[in-house]
C-alpha cells in the first residue's frame, strides 16, 4: 500500500440476494465521503453462491470508470467467497479454485490500478452479473473498499520556499529549444507529417 493515509469504508447496502437467473444483476453500492484522491485501492467481497464460476464481477468509481474484477472464478464445490483484491498480492484471482481468506490480485485484464489519481469520493457500486445458464442464487453478504493516498509532497527545509524555475506548454513558439539532423521530426502547431495528420 502507499504510505499515505488509507480508509476503508464498508457497504451499508447488504445483504443482497442474488437471484441465481442467468443475466440478472446485482448491484450494492458504497458512499465515500469527502475527496480523497485514489494513489492504491483495494477490494474485499464476502459473498456465498451456488454456482461461483457464474460470476462476473465488476467495480464502477463515481467517475463511471468501470473496471471488472474477476469472472468465472472458483470451483464448484466451493459456495463461499472471503477474500481482498489488491494489485500487490502475489498471485492472481483464478490461479487455483480457493476464494477463502485469501489477498488476490483481479485478473490480468482488470487491475485497480486504473482508479489511480481519481477523486473517490462519492459513490462506489459494485455489479454481479450471473452469465450461466444453471441456476445457481446467492448472497453478497458484506464488501469494502480501502483508500489509500498519495503520500504528502516533501516540505521545504526551514528558510527556503518551493520554485518554478522553468515551464512551458510549446503553444506560443519553441520557448528557446531548438533542434536538427536529418531524422528531425520535431515541430510546433497542427502535425502535417504522417502517421498523424
Amino acid at each position: 500500500t502507499a504510505a499515505g493515509v488509507c480508509a476503508t469504508y464498508a457497504s451499508a447496502d447488504v445483504p443482497k440476494t442474488m437471484p441465481g437467473a442467468a443475466g440478472s444483476t446485482t448491484l450494492s453500492t458504497i458512499a465515500i465521503p469527502g475527496n480523497p484522491r485514489v494513489d492504491d485501492l483495494q477490494v474485499a467481497i464476502t459473498l456465498d453462491h451456488a454456482n461461483m464460476q457464474n460470476l462476473d464481477v465488476h467495480l464502477s468509481s463515481p467517475a463511471g470508470n468501470d473496471n471488472g474484477l474477476f469472472t468465472d472464478i472458483g470451483g464448484a464445490a466451493q459456495p463461499t467467497m472471503d477474500l481482498v483484491l489488491d494489485d500487490s498480492a502475489a498471485i492472481p484471482i483464478g490461479a487455483f479454485n480457493e476464494v477463502q481468506g485469501m489477498r488476490l490480485m483481479p485478473e490480468a485484464d482488470y487491475l485497480l490500478g486504473r482508479y489511480r489519481g481519481e477523486d473517490a469520493g462519492g459513490t462506489w457500486t459494485l455489479s454481479l452479473r450471473e452469465d450461466g445458464s444453471v441456476a445457481g442464487g446467492g448472497t453478497l453478504t458484506a464488501w469494502s473498499i480501502t483508500i489509500c493516498e498519495p503520500p504528502p509532497p516533501p516540505s521545504c527545509p526551514a528558510g527556503t520556499f518551493a520554485a518554478t524555475l522553468f515551464s512551458t506548454d510549446f503553444e506560443a513558439g519553441e520557448s528557446g529549444f531548438t533542434h536538427s539532423g536529418t531524422l528531425d521530426e520535431w515541430e510546433l502547431g497542427l502535425p502535417s507529417v504522417a502517421p498523424i495528420t
